[in-house]
């Protein structure tokens, strides 16, 4: 064999030996994303599959957690936004925040402009979204 024939041959492998290690490589990330068999099919995250995800709206009978946030609502975002409007009767004011779904039904919300992460209780239940903050309940259904 000749160094020229050769030549392309050990790039080729060298390449493919490459190629190989960044298909392992980003193998090995997608498995830490995917946590059952349906991710693997859909490719979805557990962050996406999280029933929080959505826009939820301020339940109107719910008077007494009007009373004290206003009309309200809350768009949660796959990559972690959080989205608060308070519904006004000129103008919107429009709070963006970030989020992280803790353990036992607890999110961190925290505002990029103003760091100062605050930790609040959550539940969902048949009536829809439950958020209790500063020892107060307001309850929201899913905006459609």
């Amino acid at each position: 064999m000749s160094l020229v024939t050769i030549g392309p041959i050990i790039v080729g492998l060298c390449a493919a030996g490459a190629l190989v290690g960044l298909v392992i490589a980003r193998r090995e990330v997608l498995r830490r994303r995917l946590t059952n068999i349906g991710d693997a099919v859909t490719g979805a995250t557990a962050i996406e599959r999280h029933p929080l995800i959505g826009v939820w709206q301020i339940d109107p009978t719910d008077t007494p957690a009007i009373e004290r946030w206003g009309e309200t609502t809350l768009e949660f975002r796959s990559d972690g936004t959080l989205i608060h409007t308070i519904h006004g009767a000129v103008k919107d004011e429009v709070a963006l925040l970030t989020y992280r779904i803790l353990d036992d039904n607890w999110i961190e919300t925290d505002q990029p402009s103003h760091p100062r992460p605050e930790r609040t209780r959550y539940a969902l239940s048949p009536e829809g979204l439950l958020i209790t903050f500063e020892s107060q309940t307001a309850r929201y259904r899913r905006s459609v």
